[in-house]
């Protein structure tokens, strides 16, 4: 046992939380709606761009679901 905890009172088993600050609680719903807005234009980017991906790959109409569906799942695994 190291001379630093020795001598420490034992827990309580309670754990302490300090309720959010009046700030915190205007900045959250801030950002959510934020967050969202960044991932529906993002999708909207990759919507766009996919006749120019088609017409540059020759990717058939399940191609292009795959590569919609993949960016989607690399975005929300981010």
């Amino acid at each position: 046992m190291s001379p630093d905890t020795r001598n420490a009172p034992p827990h309580s088993g309670r754990s302490v939380t300090r309720p959010p600050s009046p700030r915190g609680r205007r900045i959250v719903p801030a950002l959510v709606p934020a967050g969202e807005l960044t991932a529906v234009l993002d999708a909207a980017v990759v919507d766009t761009a996919l006749p120019s991906i088609r017409a540059d790959t020759g990717a058939s109409a399940a191609g292009l679901q795959w590569i919609h569906a993949a960016y989607g799942l690399t975005l929300a695994s981010g």
